[in-house]
């Protein structure tokens, strides 16, 4: 484990050792749900929110590049402006508005009040607008298709802020973010490339409910892409369910389980 301290204070100590200047967060992606039905994501965005965002403030990030948005010049002036005026809401804003209802995580608003709050500058990682829309219409025949595609267009931003000298928090899938990518998906993660085109100064967090890892058959299968996690994490889930948990699943490697939310 990461010790007897809150996963924030973790993952806080874990940057003040390796002082990494790209930071991935990755979650359990869209389809969360359970045995006993579905999960409510806006608890990960949340958590994101109101645990990271301030520390991450606090050590330079002042950039997150989010899979939730389009790389698009319209929505980044949206983004913006809404970052530059403290009263304003996301429904001021067209696409912003759009994006935040397509999504329907009600912890996204949250987060960019956060995001405006700290100073932290939100970029969209989700190729353009087009693309986002072709997606949102054939989003399970072209699941792997969107991964690349996310994949790069995250990839190009981090690369063109780092060129800036910036440090870069990122908010993606966990497919996305991992250092050691397995078997085919290593084709949807920039994790690896991002590791060592910071020559090692890069961090993977992962974040689960703890019902997911015990119950989610798409996660604990063999087959699974996250089959290695879930071996090593299952213990620690079934265990402490009331209770956040911070494990260590290699060289700049953690994972927070959360327990689940109130429904």
């Amino acid at each position: 484990t990461c010790g007897s301290d809150s996963p924030e204070n973790a993952i806080a100590r874990e940057m003040d050792h390796t002082d990494p200047v790209v930071i991935a967060f990755g979650d359990e992606e869209y389809r969360t749900a359970t045995m006993d039905g579905p999960l409510p994501r806006q608890s990960m965005t949340r958590w994101l929110a109101d645990h990271m965002i301030p520390r991450l403030s606090q050590k330079g990030f002042k950039d997150i590049v989010v899979e939730f948005f389009p790389d698009d010049p319209t929505l980044q002036a949206e983004l913006d402006a809404y970052a530059a005026n403290p009263t304003a809401y996301p429904s001021s804003f067209p696409r912003l508005s759009e994006i935040v209802r397509r999504m329907g995580d009600p912890g996204l608003p949250k987060l960019l009040e956060t995001c405006r709050k700290y100073g932290v500058r939100v970029h969209g990682g989700r190729g353009s607008w087009v693309q986002l829309n072709q997606f949102m219409m054939n989003i399970e025949s072209e699941i792997l298709g969107a991964a690349r595609v996310i994949r790069d267009s995250t990839l190009g931003k981090v690369r063109a802020l780092r060129a800036e000298g910036r440090k870069v928090a990122l908010w993606n899938g966990y497919l996305h973010n991992d250092v050691r990518p397995r078997g085919r998906w290593a084709e949807i993660s920039f994790g690896d490339e991002l590791h060592q085109e910071t020559s090692g100064r890069y961090l993977e967090v992962d974040l689960f409910h703890k019902r997911v890892v015990t119950h989610r058959t798409d996660f604990t299968s063999a087959n699974s892409p996250s089959a290695e996690i879930s071996l090593a994490i299952t213990p620690f889930a079934k265990s402490r369910t009331g209770k956040s948990d911070c494990l260590r699943t290699g060289d700049r490697s953690l994972v927070i389980l959360l327990p689940d939310p109130v429904r």
